[in-house]
């Protein structure tokens, strides 16, 4: 037997039998003689007539759903417990009462993580595939292998009803891999062609930034003869490089914020405009951008001044 750990209210002369019933695992509420009003909290006088002829009665238990949610809060003494399905139900005697609705199972994505969770009815079968239907999902839980659990569930329903037909075994793992298979295709492509394009957007700011230099040569040798140093020639041209990167990642960004309601059906758990996502990709840009820039601004910071200004 179980010990009771949570803590519980304090009991006073109003509310005594109220508890006294809530132990015996009866709705115990307070009913007027007079009127026959039921109400709850209990006191000394229905609000009703005014007669303080009252009486403790057993209520039906029966009620309506009145509104309800979902707590996740976690309290002292309760945090084992949460989330709690608390409601407000209308009983039939009429009084609203507070209560926590147990048995309530969460919400199940069977038809794929790409889908909403629809209103599901679980019955309580019995022996026998009469209460089962045509079909029936089991889910078998284990701690072995499952391909032997397989095998032996395959014998004892054969061994019960040869003519059942059981279909799609496997591990759970594997239903949810080919659940996700045709999303994670398609994401595999896209990633791939970003890649391309982030690569060509590297060896197109690479060959932009080469040809400036190679343009500005006699400008990078005036700067080293007035007394420039290399760390600040190459600064100068990993600046220039970050702020193309700059200009075009704003736009980039503007037109994705715009355009990625188109892949939100390609999304789980993640906002199409997700903040963390524009954020990483901005910085990878931004690193790639910086990168690209290191060779040219190496040679424009390593260029002999005499060499090029006698190129001019």
């Amino acid at each position: 037997m179980t010990t009771y750990t949570k803590p519980i209210p304090q009991a006073d002369a109003a509310s005594q039998e109220f508890y006294d019933g809530a132990r015996r695992h009866e709705l115990m509420l307070m009913r007027c003689r007079g009127c026959g009003a039921w109400r709850l909290p209990s006191r000394p006088r229905c609000p009703d007539c005014w007669s303080t002829d009252t009486e403790w009665a057993k209520a039906s238990g029966r009620g309506t759903l009145y509104s309800f949610g979902v707590m996740h809060q976690k309290f002292p003494g309760f945090a084992d417990g949460g989330p709690y399905n608390y409601a407000i139900v209308e009983l039939d005697e009429g009084p609203r009462i507070v209560t926590d609705i147990v048995g309530v199972v969460g919400n199940v994505l069977k038809d794929g993580f790409d889908s909403r969770p629809q209103p599901e009815m679980y019955v309580l079968t019995t022996h026998g595939s009469a209460r089962l239907g045509r079909y029936a999902y089991l889910m078998i839980r284990t701690t072995g292998d499952a391909v032997a659990v397989e095998r032996d569930v395959r014998a004892i329903v054969r061994d019960v009803d040869r003519t059942a037909a059981l279909d799609q075994m496997g591990p759970l793992s594997r239903k949810i891999s080919a659940s996700v298979a045709q999303p994670r295709f398609a994401m595999a492509v896209m990633v791939g062609f970003a890649g391309l394009a982030l690569l060509l957007a590297a060896v197109g700011l690479y060959g932009a930034l080469s040809y400036e230099i190679s343009q500005r040569r006699r400008e990078f040798g005036v700067r080293l003869a007035l007394g420039a140093t290399p760390p600040q020639l190459m600064g100068l041209v990993v600046r220039h490089g970050l702020a193309v990167a700059g200009a075009g990642l704003v736009v980039g960004l503007a037109a994705a914020a715009a355009t990625t309601r188109l892949l939100a059906s390609m999304l789980f758990g993640v906002s199409p405009r997700d903040v963390a996502a524009f954020a990483t990709a901005a910085v990878v840009l931004l690193a790639v951008a910086a990168m690209a820039s290191l060779i040219p601004a190496r040679r424009a910071a390593h260029a002999d001044p005499v060499e090029a200004l006698r190129a001019e």
